[in-house]
């Protein structure tokens, strides 16, 4: 198997050919300096660079297949990537101009990007010098704070609460959520049949109206359970925007929290729903307005597709839960985000679900959704796994604001003294040549200024800012000790059961929120691990581990 086992370090700029390419660009950039076209090629070189540079187990993963179709398509929609990342950038330095008004010249693009380049440069260096740090920040407390005197002995703790509820349950619904991803019925019925689930039906994206979201249901009448696997994102280049959406509101008639911690924040509409014409007890609308009751703030597009498939099982649900059945969702990236916001609308309009262990959430890779204390809220009906650094779950506007501060405080502290700012071609021509030269590159910055620096971004936001969402439910932080070795292995390979149990040994789980200091920036991994640590594939070797080391 692949996954997080393979060494992806990648630096940023390798080769003479990308050397060459580089430089290319950077001489339109010196002659055309400030144009937009500049650094949009710029990027998209580096970007279709990187690509090529991924690991050939990455195009047999599900949720990779699902986004991309053809070589001509990735090509394409990695320009799109690259024009879509460019106006979410800009449209967050425009957010950013707020948080530092005293700074008089606006904050350029391109100055942010390769600022962006030299930091990812220097992260991999650090990392690779004081992998301590890195692991360290990887043990989070349960209340979402870093608590930097926490002892192993405790993880490991956590570490045996949680095989206690089965690491096998959490493997065992990442593979429904990766099954969401199919598109042929009759494969689909084939692997839950396997299971012992029989599919009552599937909604395939390619025959549904825009907007809703592709997703089956099944059931297992051994067990009485009613399944709902949805599916995740369908193109690569809506993946990041979609993720870093707007916040909106959602008011519902009953908490669908068991207790409900948050702000208090309770509108009763003047409207009753008997005077709209709405029957509470049997009717729906499509939207699912809600007249009085409790509001939480959520990801706006995600809410949308939350909404209507809502309205779409809303029947079948129903008529299961009332004759026993346990409910359960699951997916992966958009598809987890999109599940615990049906959980959250589910439990409002049936309250009887929210006694114990009537439905549960099971998300892989879920980005941002929910405001703080509606994301806590959740821990007793949803369990959130992150492997490592996928960019996925750390994607909301709040997170892009912090790193944009902080790559601001990088630019203006550090490269200005290093004389590594792009304020003129020739400046340009020695930033490409300091990428060039890889990890031999000199740091620019110590590993203590960069904790401070990311500290000092992240009181920027406060936690309770309206547009900071966060990860919902039981966040379970999967990561691998840096210390461990690199080397690629299968673990399901039986010859090499003391280098497994070595390997397994090296994972570490941190039971915590989405609040945590971890969540709230990006971790640029190695290079490309930010980004291979979302697939599915990844994820099922991080569990794979964990699975092995509970059982030891």
């Amino acid at each position: 198997m692949p996954g997080p086992l393979a060494p992806l370090a990648i630096p940023v700029i390798l080769g003479p050919a990308a050397l060459a390419s580089a430089k290319a660009f950077a001489t339109t950039f010196a002659h055309e300096y400030g144009t937009t076209v500049t650094s949009l090629s710029l990027g998209t070189v580096l970007a279709r660079h990187a690509w090529k540079k991924l690991p050939s187990w990455v195009k047999q993963d599900k949720a990779f297949q699902a986004m991309v179709h053809s070589e001509d398509e990735e090509v394409l929609s990695l320009k799109l990537v690259v024009e879509k990342v460019y106006a979410l950038v800009n449209y967050g330095i425009e957010k950013v101009q707020e948080d530092n008004p005293n700074v008089e010249e606006r904050i350029s693009f391109h100055s942010t990007f390769l600022c962006y380049l030299c930091y990812l440069q220097l992260s991999i260096q650090l990392k690779m010098i004081f992998p301590e740090v890195s692991n360290a920040l990887y043990r989070c407390s349960d209340d979402g704070v870093l608590d930097e005197n926490i002892e192993t002995s405790n993880i490991d703790k956590k570490q045996e609460e949680l095989s206690k509820r089965g690491w096998q349950e959490i493997r065992e619904y990442l593979d429904f959520a990766v099954d969401a991803y199919e598109e042929d019925s009759d494969k689909l019925r084939k692997a839950l049949e396997d299971n012992d689930f029989y599919l009552v039906e599937h909604g395939v994206t390619t025959k549904m109206p825009p907007g809703f979201v592709g997703h089956f249901s099944a059931v297992c009448p051994e067990r009485k359970i009613l399944l709902i696997g949805v599916k995740g994102t369908s193109s690569l280049e809506d993946l990041l925007t979609d993720c870093c959406g707007h916040v909106t509101p959602f008011t519902m008639q009953e908490t669908p929290f068991e207790q409900h911690a948050m702000r208090k924040n309770i509108d009763i509409l003047v409207e009753n729903e008997a005077e709209n014409g709405r029957d509470k007890e049997t009717n729906l609308s499509v939207e699912l307005e809600y007249f009085d009751g409790i509001k939480i703030c959520c990801h706006e597009g995600i809410l949308i597709a939350a909404k209507r498939l809502t309205s779409q099982i809303l029947d079948i649900v129903g008529q299961m839960a009332k004759a026993g059945y346990k409910i359960v969702l699951t997916g992966h990236s958009l598809g987890a985000g999109t599940a615990c916001l049906m959980a959250i609308i589910l439990q409002s309009r049936f309250p009887f679900l929210k006694s114990t262990d009537r439905l549960h959430v099971f998300t892989y890779g879920c980005p941002p959704v929910l405001d703080a204390e509606s994301a806590k809220a959740c821990a007793p009906f949803t369990t959130s796994v992150v492997n490592g650094s996928d960019i996925i779950t750390r994607s909301s506007m709040a997170n892009l604001r912090t790193f944009l501060n902080f790559l601001i405080a990088v630019n203006n502290n550090y490269l200005e003294k290093a004389k590594l700012t792009p304020s003129n071609p020739n400046r340009v021509v020695r930033v490409i040549r300091r990428l060039s030269s890889g990890l031999d590159a000199d740091l620019f910055m110590t590993q203590e200024q960069v904790s401070f620096e990311i500290e000092k971004a992240q009181n920027i936001i406060s936690l309770n800012e309206e547009e900071h969402l966060y990860i919902p439910g039981k966040v379970l932080i999967l990561s691998r000790r840096q210390e461990a070795g690199d080397a690629i292995m299968d673990l399901s390979d039986e010859n090499n059961v003391e280098m497994v149990a070595n390997l397994c040994k090296s994972y570490q789980c941190a039971v915590t929120n989405g609040t945590a200091k971890v969540l709230r920036f990006f971790d640029t991994g190695d290079g490309m691990r930010n980004v291979t640590d979302h697939l599915t594939l990844a994820y099922a070797e991080s569990i794979d581990a964990m699975v092995a080391k509970s059982i030891q």
